[in-house]
């Protein structure tokens, strides 16, 4: 009789057992639907304030966000990979009316030495633990820091989040999203062939007819020339009559 009442028991555990952990993405289709990323160096903020100092990193472009209908009102709220809340401006990205897949890519790197993982994009922010060599790390995205160095934002699998120096890191190739980016629309031929907006058709100025271009020059030349006939003509001798004087 014990048994049969432990039986259940057993097989309830033993599911429960079995059962994955489920991503946070997959918990539930997000009640906003999808943005996508179509520039670089989007910014992905810890506060919807725009300031420098609430970027945490910056998205991969050609990737999408799930985002919320909670948020600002002009920021989306957005959790990525294994629960970094966050905002990213409206302005900055698309709203798409299909369920990509995948949402945001999932990239990892390592190092060949032993990194501090700093709290913030610097070198003189304070620790948060260490990075072992050859430790694998889940990158989400890049930041500049003010003195021009570069910092990955990185998961030490779950367990913390922070940054390390780029140049410190071997790095995955980065592709784009299989999606197709948007093209730009093609520029109308007629646009730039037809400034004028005359339709492209070259008319030309018809100009003076041609007789009526001799006559004109004509009417010009032969007054000029009978002047000058005139002016050089030898003056006409009068004959001198001698016999009125005697």
């Amino acid at each position: 009789m014990r048994f049969f009442l432990l039986f259940p028991a057993l097989l309830l555990a033993l599911s429960g057992a079995r059962a994955a952990p489920v991503p946070a993405q997959a918990l539930a289709a997000p009640s906003a639907g999808y943005v996508r990323i179509l520039e670089e160096g989007v910014p992905f903020y810890r506060n919807p304030t725009g300031e420098e100092e609430d970027v945490l990193f910056t998205l991969f472009r050609s990737y999408y966000l799930a985002v919320s209908e909670s948020g600002e009102a002009d920021y989306y709220m957005t959790e990525l990979g294994s629960g970094i809340l966050g905002f990213v401006r409206k302005s900055d990205v698309v709203a798409v009316d299909v369920v990509p897949d995948p949402v945001y890519p999932e990239l990892y790197a390592d190092s060949d030495y032993t990194l501090v993982l700093r709290t913030e994009a610097s070198a003189e922010a304070p620790a948060d633990g260490y990075v072992l060599s050859g430790q694998r790390l889940f990158l989400y995205g890049f930041l500049t820091a003010g003195d021009g160095s570069q910092y990955a934002y990185v998961d030490l699998m779950g367990e913390k989040f922070g940054y390390v120096p780029v140049e410190r890191l071997n790095l995955p190739d980065i592709p784009l999203h299989p999606d197709p980016l948007p093209q730009p629309p093609e520029e109308d031929p007629a646009d730039s062939s037809d400034p004028d907006g005359s339709g492209g058709t070259v008319t030309e100025d018809p100009g003076l007819d041609g007789t009526l271009q001799l006559v004109l020059v004509l009417s010009i030349l032969i007054p000029s020339v009978i002047v000058v006939v005139l002016m050089f003509r030898p003056a006409k001798k009068v004959p001198k009559n001698y016999s009125k004087y005697y």
